[in-house]
């Protein structure tokens, strides 16, 4: 007979590679908007020199 406990392993298994996707996709919004804030930074001296 099947018990829960297997499935609850699995569920603890997608949750977690949940989270890690989760945090891998806030590193990618953080990168890119400082990314963004940086080249308007350049973008805006380089502006103001002209």
């Amino acid at each position: 007979m099947p018990t829960g406990s297997d499935e609850l392993a699995v569920r603890r298994r997608y949750l977690r590679q949940r989270r890690r996707l989760a945090v891998r996709a806030w590193a990618t919004v953080w990168v890119a908007a400082a990314a963004v804030m940086g080249w308007l930074f350049i973008a805006g001296f380089a502006g103001l020199g002209h």
